[in-house]
């Protein structure tokens, strides 16, 4: 995904492995913030139990809750990668916070 204003946008809305410190250290991740986001539900779980996939849940009031973090610029190629099977969106927070969020790709 890119945008004009990509390069002004360093933030980016987790949830699931991500919430714990251990793995937003690994990605460059800093300055956690809980916000919630209008519309996104989580689902899934893997045999190891690590993860989630959001996708966009429209009508039903659902919101999910997460972290707002800083990423370093030079860790979005990394973890782009490491998201391949999703999508980069953007979205606005209930605080009016906008950040990106990694969507599965179907659900958008």
């Amino acid at each position: 995904m890119k945008e004009d204003n990509e390069a002004t946008l360093s933030r980016l809305f987790v949830y699931g492995i991500f919430l714990g410190e251990y793995a937003r250290d690994r990605y460059h991740m800093s300055n956690p913030k809980y916000a919630t986001v209008r519309d996104y539900a989580t689902f899934g779980v893997t045999q190891d139990g690590n993860i989630v996939e959001a996708a966009r849940v429209t009508g039903l009031g659902m919101v999910l809750t997460g972290l707002v973090v800083d990423v370093d610029p030079n860790a979005w190629e990394y973890i782009d990668s490491l998201e391949s099977g999703y999508d980069r969106v953007q979205i606005v927070t209930t605080d009016k916070e906008r950040a990106y969020m990694y969507v599965r790709k179907e659900w958008k």
